[in-house]
């Protein structure tokens, strides 16, 4: 168990880092969320929601959590296809997708608590290592590269497949590797289900 003197060292580094503000965020509710999570940095932003790392505080645990907005989603359809989106993550069950962990609606926010995965997209790790991914350079060692990231994505897009889920936004920037540059598929909200 975490003593109060560990945990504000923990949050004394962790601000150090700019990885938590210790600041109010007027964009986050204070009730459920932050009572359980340390809610730090935003990591990645989309057309209707952030993702923000967050601090599990019962076992300290690192924890993405996409936030979307509720005023943001007014929009029945929009709405829905939030409701779909956290429908299908619960569904899967993979090494090569981002795992859900638990959903907290508020009055304002709707917060997916889900993997937090430290590392870089795949777009940005091309960016990096251009050599890496050339189709110009006859050599089987960047085809060996290639092959590491791209099979699981497959593996996981046919898992995906057989039950019926159709991810709809498949792009560079949503596969995330992490350090062993194992690659993970995230961002669900485009996907659906597609009955037989």
């Amino acid at each position: 168990e975490i003593t109060e003197d560990s945990q504000d060292k923990l949050l004394s580094a962790l601000k150090d880092e700019g990885l938590i503000k210790m600041e109010a965020d007027p964009n986050i509710d204070k009730t459920q969320v932050q009572g359980v999570f340390i809610v730090g940095k935003q990591i990645g932003e989309g057309a209707y929601a952030s993702v923000r790392l967050a601090i599990y505080k019962p076992n300290n645990k690192k924890v993405a959590i996409k936030i979307y907005e509720k005023k943001k989603i007014k929009e029945i359809q929009r709405r829905k296809s939030v409701r779909r989106e956290i429908k299908i993550l619960q569904k899967i069950d993979h090494s090569n997708i981002l795992k859900i962990y638990d959903v907290i609606e508020t009055n304002n926010h709707v917060n997916i608590i889900m993997e937090y995965i430290q590392g870089i997209s795949l777009n940005s790790y091309i960016k990096a290592n251009p050599d890496s991914f050339s189709f110009y350079i006859d050599s089987r060692a960047t085809e060996k590269d290639a092959r590491r990231i791209f099979v699981p994505i497959i593996e996981a897009i046919r898992y995906l497949h057989e039950l019926c889920i159709c991810h709809r936004d498949i792009k560079l920037e949503n596969v995330l590797l992490d350090s062993k540059l194992a690659p993970k598929l995230i961002d669900f909200g485009f996907s659906t289900c597609i009955e037989n």
